[in-house]
């Protein structure tokens, strides 16, 4: 080969050399940018994403704060209660921190326009109600609730919310403007990086093109990631509350579509017991099966969403209300089906509440609010059921709400009277007493347990009653040291854990003794046969006391029920002991009962006889104690007393 061909091939293996070496720096380079934008666009994406959820959380808990400070101001006002401003009080703190943290998420100019358009709006808010706290502190409660109700109140709350969903969506908007903005610069460079990658390196497009490409799509799919998220629940892919009402909003801003929509709020009942029995995965996959079996029968136009928890709404164009309740009722059947929860077959059911636009609301707001109120409606008269808005039901929260209130006003001053009525052995002596709780009102009169009670078991006030009957009880039961004394438990105070623990300080503190005290629980309880249960009698058991089960014949325990639990005694429900000159059929079930009872060695006692004939009977067939009207009426302890020192026999009771 001549030198110069040499020297040809020598600087052309040169170049080569030193283009392969370059080719590798800038494959390196171009690898370590692409790294280095992708791993700063998902670290962009998932602070926008932190951010957006705090803030959303944020948001949640300033509008639920201010719904709080609003009942409690509104029940102070109507009460005149110091409760409810200690309430009120008490919840300050956590709008303020909540508003406090919301600015801190935002950049300065957002932070002072939310100052401007919320804090601001609930300062006012405050000063209002603390103006309202004044006149009640006065007693003038209608001052209090003309200030409550005042136009200028209701426009400083409506400030309060449009703030704060304001704020949100800004943010989000901000957020998803950032992660554009990312996005574009990572797109500008990866631009300069393969323009120059095809002017000196073409070779290299193969390789890196497939990469590009991949973080393009990536970058797109992360985008509709955002918005998915802002829109839709993330365990069962449905739209959530957000994403529900600006399509319900459109909706009945469109009124050309239909006549007439219904908006459902549904939850399943029982759910916690899922939860709690096979675990939040088995309740998660609940969810996501009972989504799946709604969205299979929802009609075309109509929108399911999920709230959160447990809980469902459903948007339903119709014709009429009966097309609609139909629809409903349907669903319920469905989801009677049991459900498949890996491995686990469970019987589920849902409740649901409705509410129909024009005829009961305007807004989505409104018809969320009744949708819910009829939904719990629902669930209070038995679940598993269609419920549709009654205008009666705002009334009857409404009293709800005030029989609570007064009845948290009677207990903490007193004014609750334990009465007893006397309970007779079949030869016609007192050898016992059961303890029965009565609410004189100063205006209602005397309040049935019928109507206080359940109010007492969904509000929890029945724990504070429970143990204050107790204590009562226990303290009476000094007067008549040779009777026996019955005191009804409620099943919520035996749910209670705290229950064993206070039962044993009351005993200790009135130094009552246990063996002569009779609780009472009823049947329907004992279908809770778990370790817990068994363990929580008989501990009491053990403590000395005697347990009865109330209201026999009228739940659903099995004779293993009565034999796994220390019973002494056996009370026959009244039902039965009224339909025994009516029904030879009843008659032969009550002999059953007490041939059943006598066989456990238990005690039989029959409540309600009203008649001599129904006395009769009930002692011919063994039944060892009765009460009821026939024999006594439930009395003051003062009554009792004077009863019990006479020592009457049964034909002076009676008359």
């Amino acid at each position: 080969m001549e030198p110069h061909s040499q020297s040809l091939a020598i600087s052309a293996f040169r170049v080569a050399r030193v283009t392969i070496l370059l080719s590798f720096v800038a494959a390196a380079i171009l690898s370590a940018l692409l790294v280095g934008e992708r791993l700063i666009f998902e670290t962009t994406y998932r602070n926008a994403s932190d951010t957006v959820r705090q803030a959303q959380s944020l948001s949640y808990i300033i509008i639920l704060a201010d719904e709080q400070l609003t009942m409690s101001a509104n029940m102070a006002a109507a009460t005149g209660n110091q409760h409810w401003v200690d309430r009120y009080n008490s919840s300050i703190p956590v709008i303020d921190a909540a508003i406090k943290d919301v600015m801190a998420l935002a950049p300065p100019e957002d932070a002072a326009r939310f100052n401007r358009d919320t804090k601001i709006s609930n300062d006012r808010l405050v000063e209002i109600e603390r103006a309202a706290f004044a006149a009640v502190s006065r007693h003038r409660l209608n001052a209090a609730q003309k200030i409550l109700h005042s136009r200028n109140y209701a426009n400083y709350k409506t400030k309060l919310a449009a703030g704060t969903r304001a704020f949100l969506n800004n943010l989000i908007r901000d957020r998803q403007l950032q992660v554009d903005g990312t996005r574009r610069r990572g797109q500008w460079t990866l631009a300069i990086l393969i323009v120059v990658g095809l002017l000196g390196f073409a070779f290299l497009w193969g390789a890196s093109g497939r990469r590009l490409i991949a973080s393009r799509d990536w970058h797109r799919r992360a985008e509709a990631r955002l918005h998915f998220m802002a829109h839709n629940d993330e365990l069962t892919q449905l739209p959530n509350r957000k994403s529900f009402e600006e399509d319900l909003e459109s909706l009945l801003r469109d009124r050309s579509t239909t006549s007439m929509v219904a908006v459902a709020m549904l939850d399943i009942d029982n759910f916690k017991d899922v939860n709690d029995l096979l675990g939040h995965p088995c309740g998660d996959e609940l969810l996501r099966s009972l989504a799946a079996r709604l969205q299979a029968e929802l009609p075309e136009g109509s929108i399911l969403a999920r709230f959160g928890g447990d809980e469902f709404a459903i948007v339903l164009p119709t014709n009429s209300e009966h097309a609609a309740g139909s629809y409903f009722s349907g669903l319920n059947k469905v989801c009677a089906t049991p459900f498949d929860l890996n491995g686990h077959h469970i019987t589920s059911s849902i409740s649901i509440g409705v509410a129909f636009w024009p005829g009961h609301a305007a807004t989505p707001t409104e018809l969320l609010r009744l949708a819910d109120i009829s939904l719990y409606e629902g669930k209070a008269t038995g679940r598993n059921r269609t419920f549709l808005f009654d205008p009666m039901l705002e009334d009857e929260r409404l009293e709800r709400q005030q029989m609570e209130a007064q009845l948290q006003e009677a207990l903490n001053r007193e004014e609750l009277v334990v009465h007893y009525q006397p309970i007779f052995s079949a030869g016609q002596d007192i050898v016992g007493l059961e303890a029965l709780l009565r609410w004189p009102h100063p205006t209602r009169g005397d309040v049935s347990p019928k109507d206080f009670i359940p109010i007492a078991e969904q509000s929890g006030l029945i724990l504070p009653i429970g143990e204050w009957v107790m204590r009562r009880v226990f303290e009476d039961s000094h007067r008549w040291p040779e009777l026996e004394v019955a005191v009804n438990i409620s099943p919520l105070q035996l749910r209670d854990p705290s229950f064993y623990s206070t039962v044993r300080r009351l005993l200790s503190e009135t130094d009552a003794k246990a063996h002569q005290i009779y609780l009472e629980i009823t049947e329907g309880f004992l279908l809770q046969n778990d370790v817990r249960t068994q363990n929580l009698l008989s501990g009491l058991h053990d403590l000395g006391f005697h347990i009865s089960i109330d209201d026999y014949g009228t739940g659903y325990s099995s004779l293993g029920y009565l034999m796994s639990f220390p019973f002494d005694k056996m009370k026959i429900d009244q039902s039965f002991v009224q339909g025994i000159e009516k029904s030879t059929q009843t008659a032969d079930i009550v002999r059953l009962i007490v041939a059943l009872g006598k066989t456990l060695g238990l005690v039989i006692v029959a409540e309600g006889v009203e008649t001599q004939g129904q006395h009769d009977f009930l002692a011919a067939v063994g039944c060892h104690q009765m009460q009821g009207f026939l024999l006594a009426k439930p009395l003051p302890s003062s009554a009792v007393q004077a009863l019990v020192s006479k020592g009457i026999n049964i034909a002076c009771r009676a008359a």
